[in-house]
């Protein structure tokens, strides 16, 4: 599995998708201080991932699969309100 962790203050909520292939699986994301975090346990190598924000938007991040990586840390205005 992966540990999503985006740094988001002014989003109210946020949940993360991935997928493979077609199928697509969404996972609310808990706050943790200014930020959300999420484990999504069916992720891994070459998942593809994006954020879906608290007004129903999807946010992809440039280079959005996950490469070998266990904890995958978005900062620095990936996401914005």
């Amino acid at each position: 599995g992966v540990e999503f962790r985006v740094w988001a203050p002014r989003q109210e909520r946020l949940a993360v998708r991935v997928g493979r292939g077609s199928v697509w699986e969404e996972q609310p994301m808990r706050r943790d201080g200014e930020g959300f975090v999420a484990r999504v346990a069916s992720a891994g190598h070459g998942t593809r991932y994006g954020y879906v924000l608290a007004d129903g938007r999807v946010a992809i991040p440039a280079g959005s699969r996950i490469i070998g990586a266990v904890t995958m840390v978005e900062r620095g205005g990936k996401i914005k309100d």
